[in-house]
């Protein structure tokens, strides 16, 4: 769960996001099963979860509901932990009508860039997300690239990107190839969120500092 700190949307839609990740898109039609509930909240957890959903009910609204598809990624060797980046940067990117594919593609290429700013330490990820629903001329984006950073410092500190850059395309000119790229896309909204807490895969739930 991550809460919003600052937005460029002047209608301020939320508070907070939760996240869920998952390899297999079954995963929604029960994600959390019977056996796991009765562990957590015991026997009588449909009671307990009732009363639950009532109650957060009187102080919440479900604002927006979003399924994204992971399109490129930068990070550790090893498994992600959250708690390393509580500082989180989302760009809502709103790319033409009939060149995803070609974006797609123009992003996995400098993907060896992001992840050079990575084992330099100037980053902790980086991920790039396509919208898969849902899907509309309307929405005000149709991609996402996340930043996740340890700090506001390393938010404000400006990376040698051409460098990074020369590393993953020789030969290729930066400001030209992003001239290319803006032809295509502008970046409709930018968020910062920091995590407030997690959970993941074979361990418990964590509390981060904001």
């Amino acid at each position: 769960m991550l809460a919003l700190d600052m937005t460029s949307n002047p209608n301020k839609e939320y508070d907070y996001i939760t996240i869920n990740t998952f390899s297999d898109p079954a995963y929604m039609d029960n994600p959390y099963s019977k056996a796991t509930m009765e562990k957590v909240m015991g026997a009588d957890y449909q009671t307990k979860m009732s009363d639950l959903y009532k109650r957060m009910s009187e102080i919440k609204e479900v604002a927006k509901f979003e399924i994204w598809e992971q399109k490129a990624y930068a990070g550790p060797a090893s498994a992600l932990s959250p708690d390393k980046a509580p500082l989180w940067v989302i760009n809502g990117i709103k790319v033409k009508n009939g060149q995803e594919a070609e974006y797609a593609s123009r992003v996995n290429k400098v993907t060896p860039m992001y992840q050079d700013l990575v084992n330099q330490g100037k980053e902790f990820a980086w991920i790039s997300s396509a919208l898969a629903y849902p899907s509309a001329d309307e929405s005000p984006y149709n991609f996402s690239s996340m930043i996740l950073l340890p700090d506001m410092k390393s938010l404000l500190d400006e990376p040698n990107m051409e460098d990074a850059f020369k590393k993953a395309m020789p030969g290729v000119d930066r400001k030209q190839y992003l001239r290319e790229l803006d032809e295509i896309r502008k970046f409709s909204r930018q968020e910062v969120y920091y995590l407030v807490e997690y959970a993941v895969k074979g361990a418990t739930t964590a509390q981060a500092s904001k």
